[in-house]
């Protein structure tokens, strides 16, 4: 009879041990799920942010551009996208404003500064081109290249964006910690529990089998882009000192190469968002196609991408023309009758650079003066 009384009392304690377990982790999962939708909420306005910040910099591009192109050709048409972005500017430097932070005020207020003297300059070329000449408006061109207009824009939005992809990159890896953390503690309760009542081993496991699956799915995003698919900016950069680490050791070469999609704005202007991301996965696809075993490819953000390759230079330069060749020839029906092509940036290792940051910048800096060529050889060819 005692031993009966003690099985029943054992069987209670040990059901009511699991009830208050279950409902713990019910709490906690219901918390860490909580947590999970404030961090997508997070990320969400920090992805605006980064937006923004890109878009004001293409605003200047195409002020600057309607602006070269109108004092090399005469041709009234580009002063509609000079009018375009500097109208642009103006809407999209309120933007910025009230969607950044308040400690980058005194950032913001340098960058509006830069950016209303930029397009000052630029009205004042036009100014000059029609009431004095193009030597006139040479001048001012000419009197302006010591001040850092673009480059001081650039160097500062830049800095935005990469510290905002930080930081939801972190938001992201923070929580996915969070929650494979959660679901180890209820595995090893589980087995616990499990141990003494097996009855319960089905709901135990479903529960840590859903936190597991989402802990790793937030990892995995924290490195991936949400898009394409392809890794982020962080997951190149680990990469990218992993390859240079392999190099330096072994006596190896490597390459950074820095793409960006020339026509891509357009495609987002006049057929709509949706389609210029049918575009970048399109193009992600291409790349993905083009790659070795080897290689390694990512989207740093917007319409960039960069390739890691541990080649020489003769062999980067074939690899290169096939890149271009294969996105010109990219023909979706979406993009209907538009064309994308790619202006491409290359640093070697260790010619330009012995470290991540150098071989970086010197593949953004020649990438710019590639997509630059490019503008102004296409202006050139436009008949006046």
């Amino acid at each position: 009879m005692w031993h009966e009384r003690k099985v029943r009392w054992l069987t209670a304690a040990m059901f009511a041990v699991t009830a208050v377990a279950m409902i713990t982790e019910g709490v906690a999962y219901h918390q860490t799920y909580q947590d999970y939708v404030a961090t997508v909420a997070n990320s969400d306005a920090i992805t605006a942010r980064i937006r923004v910040t890109r878009r004001l910099y293409l605003d200047l591009l195409d002020a600057e551009t309607g602006q070269r192109g109108y004092l090399l050709t005469g041709d009234q048409t580009y002063l509609e996208p000079f009018e375009r972005g500097a109208s642009a500017l103006a809407t999209d430097l309120v933007e910025l404003q009230r969607t950044q932070p308040p400690e980058r005020a005194a950032l913001i207020a340098e960058v509006e500064r830069l950016s209303r003297a930029k397009v000052a300059e630029l009205r004042e070329t036009i100014r000059l081109f029609n009431t004095q000449g193009f030597a006139a408006a040479q001048s001012v061109v000419r009197a302006n290249e010591g001040k850092v207009f673009m480059d001081g824009i650039r160097q500062a939005l830049n800095g935005m964006i990469v510290e905002d992809e930080q930081r939801r990159t972190g938001l992201h890896t923070a929580m996915g910690q969070a929650i494979a953390a959660s679901s180890r503690n209820w595995q090893m309760g589980a087995v616990a529990v499990l141990a003494a009542l097996t009855l319960c081993i089905t709901g135990f496991w479903r529960i840590s089998s859903r936190n597991a699956h989402l802990g790793k799915q937030l990892l995995h995003e924290a490195r991936h882009d949400g898009l394409t698919g392809l890794p982020n900016r962080t997951f190149f950069r680990e990469t990218l000192d992993y390859m240079l680490a392999v190099a330096k050791r072994e006596g190896l070469q490597a390459a950074v190469l820095y793409l960006d999609l020339d026509g891509f704005k357009e495609v987002n202007d006049r057929l709509g968002h949706d389609t210029g991301d049918i575009a970048l996965v399109e193009v992600a696809k291409t790349l993905r196609r083009l790659m070795r075993e080897s290689d390694f490819v990512a989207r740093l953000g917007g319409d960039e991408f960069a390739i890691l390759i541990p080649s020489g230079a003769g062999e980067v330069a074939q690899f290169c023309t096939r890149i271009e060749r294969a996105i010109r020839a990219l023909a979706p029906p979406a993009l209907e009758d538009s064309r994308l092509g790619t202006s491409i940036g290359v640093a070697c290792y260790p010619e330009d650079g012995e470290t991540a940051d150098q071989l970086i910048g010197v593949a953004d800096q020649r990438m710019f003066e590639r997509k630059r060529a490019t503008k102004t050889q296409a202006a050139a060819a436009v008949p006046a």
